[in-house]
């Protein structure tokens, strides 16, 4: 290859068109707290069980076929990054999605990933 590289024309329309699509630093910003949840596929299990509505850690564990110790770790992931919420009624601990953006936008993919899959 030669030492000299050519250079090629910039189309400033098609780049300012590509720049309008990159996300903005909250696009960002929400794009990694979904990524916690797409990146591993027992929490995507978990919020996908979740959305049909609020289980306990035995209930998940049924529902998961997962063990306790799995399932409860990657709550405490899900929790920290404000996607799951926990609610004591009396002696049980019911774990629910939160309203916040993140949790939205990970039920959402993840209900177009279950329709592709059909």
């Amino acid at each position: 290859m030669s030492t000299n590289l050519r250079r090629q024309a910039l189309n400033p329309t098609r780049v300012r068109a590509a720049r309008a699509h990159l996300f903005t630093n909250l696009g960002e910003t929400l794009m990694d707290e979904v990524r916690v949840v797409l990146c591993e596929p027992l929490r995507t299990q978990i919020v996908q069980a979740l959305h049909a509505g609020p289980l306990t850690v035995s209930e998940l564990v049924a529902s998961t076929g997962r063990g306790r110790t799995a399932v409860s770790q990657h709550l405490r992931v899900l929790r920290q990054e404000h996607l799951v919420e926990p609610d004591r009624r009396g002696r049980m601990m019911y774990y629910q999605l939160t309203s916040g953006r993140a949790a939205d936008s990970a039920v959402r993919l993840l209900a177009i990933v279950a329709e592709l899959a059909v």
